[in-house]
């Protein structure tokens, strides 16, 4: 396309055939009062199309960049709010655990002081060693519920943590997709006017070589012969 517009270029620069004194001027085959107008019109329509083509890139792209920031934005914190919920799960999972050996051992103890006191004789202040182990047990089996009870939603915060972390993901993908669609659309629009700039000025380059639109005027000898400054004399093409 290149070489072929400086063809073009140079052609309506150079016309092939000169006329000289005497010869029959040939009509061309266009009408040129008529053609370059409108070649030059077309090239008009074509190069506001190639700048609307660019401007609509360069309005676009910055809000199609704000919306893959606002949804890394979200998609980090998303991240960071489940790994959160990840790390409070578990270590309420340890406290559990530990709530859990307390109720156990508290369960054992009380074993241990029941069948203490089911010997004969038994030992001495069993029914307050009883009372007490039982109030152990009680005390120690309410933390291990409660601390059950908190790990439960802890664990259901990491479901929704993770929910969440799964939903920041794709709108980031989908962000990034979208994007990527909308700008290999805007190139290809501005491609596409790109081709049709270039079409139109080879157009125009082709009709003025045909139409020179600068009719050089005749210079007559001066006596004496021709002027040093002068070459040989020929006619400009007339419509």
């Amino acid at each position: 396309q290149s070489a072929q517009q400086n063809l073009a270029s140079i052609l309506a620069q150079c016309p092939q055939e000169q006329l000289f004194i005497g010869e029959a001027v040939s009509a061309p085959e266009i009408d040129c009062k008529t053609a370059v107008p409108a070649a030059r019109k077309q090239l008009n329509v074509t190069l506001e199309a190639q700048a609307a083509a660019d401007k609509a890139l360069a309005t676009e792209k910055p809000q199609l960049d704000a919306k893959v920031a606002e949804a890394a934005d979200d998609q980090k914190a998303a991240n960071a709010a489940f790994l959160a919920a990840q790390n409070a799960y578990n270590q309420q999972q340890g406290k559990t655990n530990s709530a859990k050996n307390a109720m156990l051992n508290a369960k054992n103890s009380l074993a241990d002081v029941e069948n203490a006191c089911s010997q004969t004789p038994p030992p001495p202040d069993c029914g307050s060693k009883i009372a007490a182990a039982i109030k152990a047990l009680d005390a120690a089996n309410a933390t291990y519920v409660s601390e059950e009870t908190t790990l439960d939603i802890d664990e259901k915060n990491v479901d929704t943590a993770q929910a969440d972390q799964k939903g920041a993901n794709e709108a980031y993908s989908a962000a990034v997709a979208a994007e990527q669609a909308e700008i290999a659309k805007l190139n290809a629009a501005i491609q596409t006017a790109n081709g049709e700039v270039q079409s139109a000025q080879q157009n125009l380059a082709s009709i003025l070589a045909q139409c020179p639109q600068a009719p050089t005027k005749l210079v007559l000898p001066k006596k004496g012969g021709l002027s040093r400054k002068m070459g040989p004399m020929r006619t400009a093409a007339v419509f």
